[in-house]
């Protein structure tokens, strides 16, 4: 439905407090996203559920204007240890400065934003907030709306005499920025850094990487900010640009034209990954589901055996963490050359390679001369991750070998090792398509 709002009605004469900003903001705030109220919450001091939150505006505008950057341009990062420092910059909660926000996750794709609510409560506070649930919403939309929020509470601010706050000084350095410093706001904010309280020495780090060593402008540009380290920046650059300036790996050149694989019409990356996978077989005569793809029918040159070959085997592992899965190179509409992170086991190189021939059928045309294949939440990534694992796992398939079987970790190993891919490949299409609930 694509309905985002911040409904919030001023309140004059809010609760004694010190912070100016905070009594000149207090209103009654309700969160509303497709029609969901995700700020509904039991009151458990009175023992009543409302609708609304009562607390000042100006903490979450100013959460907002401090984490710009890496709200519009940071990725999730499913990394255990950086997880915390993630959800600090994204989820609302962490907005609240001692008031009551519900827990609301926002990460942004290229053209949409995942929203994920779930209750949330606290010793120290009276609301239980009791809703759950996710939204895709178009980006463009949020972001108005985030803006709106922001824009709102400094009106409200100047008209009662609240000047040069600090949410002023960050929205007018926002407003100011020239191009350049744009893109390297965005570069910073890709890596989970607010560019305006970043050290002299990692702003001149970033700015060599994204402006002397990466293609300008380009899909592998932000990609590569998407899942780089600060503290391994230049090394992982330097992987990438030697690889683009010298391919090394498996040379492929598809069986078939990439003809009528138009994704514009699907409403979500995943959907378009499905969409080109479900051609793909068509267009290699794969009429039964169950069927295992044998790579050599997908590329000339045997990609089933590259991992056995001499270059696989001189693929060593790289002394800097290399957060990348492997680099396409794009010949023409038929050919690439997929220089993969390391050497790997046959099923994920599988999965890799299938990867890559959707770069190749989906992207290679439109101008890039190289891909990066990363974990991120791109709308890319996730596209060419859905059409690797619906090419290689169909849904319709794992359905024929599991029926009306409640699948166990046994199951999903035993079709894992059907159809050639790992047991994580056949799980996430069970779950992302809701074959079964599996058994713990």
């Amino acid at each position: 439905m694509n309905n985002f709002k911040f409904q919030f009605e001023w309140m004059d004469g809010g609760p004694p407090t010190k912070v100016a900003e905070h009594q000149a903001t207090w209103c009654q705030l309700s969160i509303v996203i497709d029609n969901v109220v995700v700020t509904r919450h039991e009151d458990r001091r009175l023992q009543t559920v409302k609708q609304a939150v009562m607390i000042p505006l100006y903490p979450l505008a100013e959460w907002v204007a401090v984490n710009w950057w890496c709200l519009q341009n940071e990725g999730r990062n499913r990394r255990p240890e950086n997880l915390r420092r993630f959800s600090q910059r994204h989820n609302l909660r962490y907005a609240a400065d001692g008031y009551s926000l519900p827990s609301l996750m926002m990460e942004v794709g290229d053209g949409h934003v995942v929203l994920e609510w779930s209750p949330a409560s606290s010793p120290f506070q009276h609301a239980a907030f009791l809703e759950q649930g996710g939204a895709l919403m178009e980006r463009e939309i949020w972001l108005v709306e985030i803006r709106r929020l922001v824009e709102s509470v400094l009106e409200r601010c100047q008209s009662v005499g609240l000047n040069n706050t600090l949410l002023e000084e960050e929205w007018q350095a926002i407003s100011g920025l020239g191009l350049d410093e744009e893109r390297f706001c965005q570069a910073a904010g890709a890596l989970g850094i607010d560019p305006f309280g970043i050290s002299e020495q990692d702003a001149e780090l970033i700015a060599m990487v994204g402006d002397h060593l990466l293609p300008a402008e380009s899909e592998l540009k932000r990609d590569f900010f998407s899942v780089a380290a600060l503290g391994q920046l230049e090394a992982q650059a330097h992987w990438v640009v030697d690889r683009i300036a010298t391919p090394s790996g498996f040379e492929a050149t598809l069986n078939f034209m990439p003809t009528d694989f138009d994704t514009s019409s699907t409403s979500t990356p995943w959907e378009a990954g499905y969409s080109a996978a479900r051609k793909a077989r068509q267009l290699m005569r794969m009429t039964s589901p169950v069927e295992m793809l044998e790579l050599g029918r997908l590329a000339k040159n045997d990609p089933d055996k590259f991992m056995e070959s001499p270059s696989a085997q001189a693929l060593t592992p790289n002394q800097t963490q290399m957060p990348f899965e492997g680099l396409v190179s794009h010949r023409s509409e038929l050919e690439f050359i997929l220089s993969p992170r390391s050497k790997m086991r046959t099923d994920n190189w599988r999965f890799t390679f299938s990867r890559a021939v959707y770069d190749c059928l989906v992207r290679g045309g439109q101008g890039e001369s190289a891909t990066l294949l990363t974990k991120s939440h791109r709308d890319r990534q996730r596209a060419n991750r859905a059409f690797a694992a619906e090419l290689l796992a169909p849904e319709a398939g794992i359905r024929q070998l599991l029926g009306k079987t409640t699948p166990g970790e046994d199951d999903i190993s035993w079709v894992a090792e059907h159809f050639g891919v790992s047991d994580m490949v056949v799980r996430h299409q069970i779950e992302n398509h809701r074959i079964a609930s599996i058994v713990s």
